[in-house]
């Protein structure tokens, strides 16, 4: 950070000192303060090599404007930070890598500016393609990737790292370093539960930041105290909320590998019963203690859960989604058919114990992050549009809109390590930035009615560009 820029953020909405004009000056628009949930009206927003310089009332702003390159009529319309949508795959293989790269201009078209790629199978292109985003050379969003899944010695996502022993450990993460990941990913394929608190010691020591499944081998409150960073999903969480998570923790270790294995689902079937609300919540302020956040997902939970008896065939979404894509859509799909109807009754019942557990986790103070799983095999949840089905999901939960918003702006900037420069409407932050139609403070459905985005402080990109966009991609 220079030195203007420390001024300015020191003296909240004043300009950095400099002589030369602003590149880009916004003028009679409301600034979105995701910290503090209120609405900053008739403002002029003013950009300077790709941050903001200053926000400013109405009178200031005028001659900030007029002194700007270029200028922007805000038109009563609602500025906020560029939305983060935390749980991504960029995956399907070498056949697939051109259809990965089209999903980009979705994210941007719904006023998604950052992802994090939570694991695949093409990290050389996922890299480039950040590195080309940043460059300006292509429209996309910043991606932070965790590179390749470490999972146990078989199964599992192509791609993965293989590990069989927490001798393994050291080097599979040297090799993510090496490849300049943002955060290390852990899949619970075959990860056995030496390897899995391996990981989480071996990343705490260098102070990286783990996330993942977790194998049932392993208690919550262990995963907790040895330093994960977030889980993904519930099902963890769910485990170490169940009074008898150590009886059927004991269960799965001692039937691991054999014919009788207990295994995830069963798992889950057996914890169900014995959700214990007063557990719950100390489960969920020993998060709070430890750091650990948690990723929802609720939205991909909701579509897997009803997918065999929805008709997706007409949803607009798909003509935006490359026909390879769609085609691995069918794997879930099948399996749901086929699945028993005492199963979908179960998986249905998890997902609303789910949706029960957000508000009481958000009211003890979990950090809770918005992620909606959009990726190949992720049957029917589509890039850019799912993170605001997400948001949309977390407030019918319980979320206040002002809260939800946080949570897909400055707690997910925060978690990756990044609050000081992203995710806020503020000077000296990046100005990636989106511009509302309606105000997502009243109803987070609005986060939907995106009418302009700026990459950068650089790329300004109005409706008609971004229709532009999808259309390009529907080409």
């Amino acid at each position: 950070m220079t030195a203007a820029i420390a001024a300015s953020v020191l003296a909240g909405c004043a300009p950095a000192t400099t002589d030369t004009p602003p590149d880009l000056a916004i003028t009679n628009v409301h600034v979105v303060d995701v910290a503090t949930g209120e609405l900053l009206r008739d403002r002029t927003v003013t950009i300077r090599d790709g941050r903001i310089d200053a926000i400013l009332a109405a009178d200031e702003g005028a001659a900030a404007a007029s002194d700007a390159i270029d200028n922007v009529d805000g038109a009563g319309r609602y500025m906020v930070p560029g939305l983060w949508d935390m749980h991504v795959h960029f995956r399907g293989g070498a056949e697939l890598i051109a259809a990965n790269r089209a999903l980009l201009p979705l994210y941007i078209a719904n006023g998604v500016t950052t992802v994090r790629d939570a694991g695949g199978d093409m990290t050389t292109s996922v890299l480039e393609w950040d590195r080309q985003a940043e460059a300006g050379d292509i429209v996309g969003p910043r991606i932070l990737t965790s590179g390749p899944k470490l999972d146990g010695p078989t199964g599992g996502w192509d791609g993965s790292i293989r590990l069989t022993a927490p001798e393994d450990v050291p080097a599979a993460i040297d090799s993510l370093q090496s490849l300049g990941v943002d955060y290390v990913k852990i899949y619970d394929g075959t990860t056995s539960r030496d390897v899995f608190l391996a990981i989480l010691d071996e990343t705490e020591r260098r102070g990286m930041i783990a996330t993942g499944h977790m194998p049932f081998t392993v208690k919550f409150a262990e995963a907790v105290d040895h330093g994960l960073d977030a889980t993904e999903h519930l099902y963890s969480v769910f485990k170490g909320s169940a009074l008898n998570e150590d009886s059927v923790t004991a269960a799965v270790i001692a039937t691991e590998n054999t014919d009788r294995s207990v295994g995830f689902w069963g798992g889950l079937s057996l914890l169900r019963p014995r959700y214990d609300e007063e557990l719950a919540r100390s489960t969920f302020r020993h998060m709070v203690e430890e750091g650990t956040a948690v990723l929802p997902t609720l939205h991909i939970g909701r579509v897997l859960s009803w997918v065999e008896e929805t008709d997706h065939a007409n949803d607009p979404e798909l003509r935006y989604i490359d026909p390879g894509i769609v085609e691995t859509y069918a794997g879930r799909v099948n399996s749901a058919r086929g699945a028993s109807a005492a199963s979908r009754r179960e998986r249905r019942a998890l997902q609303e114990m789910f949706i029960d557990m957000v508000p009481v986790m958000h009211e003890e103070g979990v950090t809770i992050l918005a992620g909606s799983d959009a990726g190949v095999s992720n049957s029917h949840v589509y890039p850019g549009f799912s993170l605001h089905a997400e948001l949309e999901e977390l407030a019918a939960a319980g979320i206040p809109p002002a809260d939800v918003l946080r949570i897909a702006t400055m707690e997910a900037a925060e978690f990756m390590r990044l609050g000081n420069e992203l995710g806020r409407v503020e000077p000296g932050y990046r100005a990636d930035l989106a511009l509302l139609r309606e105000n997502p403070l009243e109803d987070i459905r609005n986060t939907r009615s995106v009418d302009l985005v700026i990459l950068g402080g650089r790329t300004v990109l109005d409706r008609a560009a971004l229709d532009e966009l999808l259309e390009s991609v529907a080409r």
